[in-house]
């Protein structure tokens, strides 16, 4: 007994699909062993008020979560001028962006640059961060108003980025499942269509 399909789809859309989503992950997989798997690197910041990135205790959350949000407003700015500094890196010549986020609710902010090998990325993401650090430092002594100015020379690292901490932005199962959802869905939609072809030749 012939086993028929819902909606007008035939084995052969079925075959369809199945072999788009095949195709996807070879597509994928070799798009992931031609360009090579990219490193990140995260460098974690002080970006609040004070020497220290614990919330300081005379001021309310509501005015840290402020200043942080100023802080990454800053380092948005920068982005032209990190981009300048990440290009005497040995091997860059078309810089990444800058990925900077709240760490959560704290006084960390995140700056997170990929590059094509560990060590590439730890000294992108270091020059990233101190870039955004030296612009601080500038920043709070041109204001004597701040409460920082007597911290001015700290350090404001949390977290050093270091090569051992680089960690893959995609591995091959990753790449392989996406290519696998992409075919997937490409077929489906080819499969789609076919039947609708179908509908109205007979309609």
């Amino acid at each position: 007994m012939a086993v028929t399909l819902p909606g007008g789809v035939k084995w052969s859309d079925v075959i369809i699909i199945a072999a788009a989503t095949v195709l996807g992950v070879l597509a994928s997989v070799g798009f992931g062993v031609v360009v090579g798997s990219n490193y990140a690197s995260t460098a974690l910041v002080n970006g609040g008020p004070g020497s220290s990135a614990s919330l300081p205790l005379n001021l309310s959350s509501d005015v840290t979560q402020r200043y942080v949000a100023t802080e990454l407003i800053y380092i948005d700015t920068l982005a032209d001028q990190m981009a300048a500094n990440m290009e005497k890196v040995p091997g860059v010549t078309s810089p990444p962006p800058v990925q900077a986020n709240q760490d959560g609710s704290t006084n960390v902010i995140k700056m997170t640059v990929v590059g094509e090998t560990p060590d590439q990325a730890a000294a992108l993401a270091t020059v990233a961060a101190d870039t955004y650090i030296r612009n601080w430092r500038e920043r709070t002594r041109l204001d004597p108003d701040r409460e920082e100015l007597a911290s001015v020379k700290s350090d404001r690292y949390v977290q050093r980025p270091t090569p051992q901490n680089a960690t893959k932005t995609m591995g091959m199962t990753s790449l392989a499942l996406l290519g696998a959802v992409l075919g997937f869905g490409i077929g489906v939609v080819v499969t789609y269509l076919r039947v609708r072809h179908r509908e109205a030749a007979h309609a």
